[in-house]
């Protein structure tokens, strides 16, 4: 997982990928 650190991120922003509405690849 290159984008655990990234989510940690995401988490914090408040899900950010709602926001982007891009499918990461976090699974």
């Amino acid at each position: 997982m290159l984008l655990r650190p990234f989510a940690r991120l995401i988490s914090k922003a408040g899900d950010s990928v709602t926001t982007y509405g891009e499918p990461w690849n976090m699974n």
